[in-house]
């Protein structure tokens, strides 16, 4: 059968570009940013978050460049409502200053009202750092 006419039932995504620091405190996930919007269709973007219209087979991808004041482990992950999905995370050994890029894709199932958001996590209480660049995106497979 013929699909829509885009080839995709929903897609969507946040960005962000110039300098957010964060602070970290250990095990605590930290929300990136996202203050720009891509083109969305059968999804909606807001307040950091991508919320699912549509229940489907997501494809999730997103892109992290970060740096950290302390040398220390910075992961990065995507949450559906708080809890950390599966695959998504990512994990770099920084030096102190260093720069780490994040990327990663995965295909996840997610319902209606699911929300989508990218976060931060550091292995040290006091490593604060700097993202100076994040993207996520999401779009639903046929």
């Amino acid at each position: 059968p013929t699909g829509p006419a885009t080839g995709l039932n929903a897609f969507g995504g946040l960005y962000a570009t110039g300098n957010q620091t964060f602070q970290q405190i250990q095990g605590t996930p930290t929300p990136v940013t996202l203050s720009g919007t891509m083109t969305e269709l059968n999804l909606t973007e807001a307040d950091n978050t991508i919320t699912i219209t549509n229940p489907g087979t997501y494809e999730i991808s997103y892109h992290v460049v970060a740096t950290l004041t302390n040398a220390g482990n910075l992961e990065v992950g995507v949450q559906n409502e708080g809890e950390t999905v599966t695959g998504s995370n990512v994990t770099i050994a920084l030096t102190a200053g260093g720069i780490g890029t994040f990327t990663n894709t995965i295909i996840t199932d997610l319902e209606a009202g699911d929300t989508i958001t990218l976060a931060l996590l550091s292995s040290t209480s006091d490593s604060g750092g700097t993202v100076n660049a994040a993207s996520l995106t999401a779009r639903q497979l046929n």
